[in-house]
């Protein structure tokens, strides 16, 4: 969850435990609460993942755990 508020770009990188970028995007978040979805990660295995998320004047790490269906 990422609450801005301007309308402003996101960046979005994908890290895998040894620190190397394995996703990256840009998005438009909305004044407001803005809530998104990782879909694209189809390409890398299961396992534990940091997502850095990227404003102007914030920077936010979360760590994920992605698993195959």
């Amino acid at each position: 969850n990422v609450s801005t508020n301007t309308n402003e770009e996101t960046h979005l990188e994908v890290y895998d435990l040894n620190g190397k970028t394995v996703y990256s995007q840009t998005i438009t978040t909305l004044v407001g609460n803005t809530n998104f979805m990782i879909t694209d990660l189809d390409r890398i295995p299961a396992g534990m993942y940091f997502v850095k998320i990227s404003q102007s004047d914030n920077t936010k790490i979360v760590k994920i755990s992605k698993v195959n269906n």
